[in-house]
């Protein structure tokens, strides 16, 4: 066990070790150079969350035909068949009110069946409208550094989003369809 030493101090010692105190700390070198170091903080952009894929919570939640989730499935160059004036409705987690800015469209090939022309609308109330129109886009039949073609939106919030096909590049009606539509994306960041 160690012996307990007590210290004693004179009210002039305690006054003088406070004034050094107060002394340091105002002096025009201690508040021109602070003695605790800074580091350069990373600015770091927001991560990007894709609203439409499933892990996300996106869902297709009206479609012309079974197999139209294949839209957001996240496989590069996995694709449906439409025809021109259909359209899809996406829901986004929970069907819940979301916020975005950008929509992207797969566009991997140079073809006649790309889709040309196409329409974007949103709802706040359900899946089958009223919906309020984002406008009307035309996707170049062209591939780029990266297959996505980038769509830039006025930051909008709502819980469903559709898309129709309005035009393609000149493929002529099959039996299976005249427009061949790939990943869609629709970002907004967290």
């Amino acid at each position: 066990m160690l012996p307990l030493v007590w210290v004693a101090f004179t009210s002039s010692a305690i006054a003088e070790v406070q004034a050094s105190i107060t002394e340091i700390a105002t002096s025009p070198a201690a508040i021109a150079s602070p003695t605790v170091a800074t580091t350069p903080v990373a600015t770091v952009a927001a991560p990007e969350v894709n609203l439409l894929a499933p892990a996300q919570g996106g869902q297709v939640i009206v479609q012309p035909k079974a197999g139209w989730d294949k839209l957001i499935d996240g496989r590069d160059h996995s694709f449906v068949w439409a025809m021109l004036g259909q359209e899809v409705v996406f829901a986004f987690k929970d069907e819940k009110a979301a916020t975005f800015d950008r929509f992207e469209l797969e566009i991997p090939f140079i073809q006649k069946q790309n889709v040309k022309d196409f329409e974007l609308s949103v709802s706040d109330d359900s899946p089958n409208g009223p919906f309020r129109s984002l406008g009307q886009f035309t996707a170049r039949n062209y591939v780029g550094d990266t297959p996505y073609q980038k769509f830039h939106l006025n930051k909008t919030t709502a819980k469903y989003l559709k898309f129709r096909t309005i035009t393609n590049y000149g493929y002529e009606p099959q039996g299976w369809g005249n427009v061949q539509l790939f990943q869609m994306r629709l970002l907004a960041f967290h």
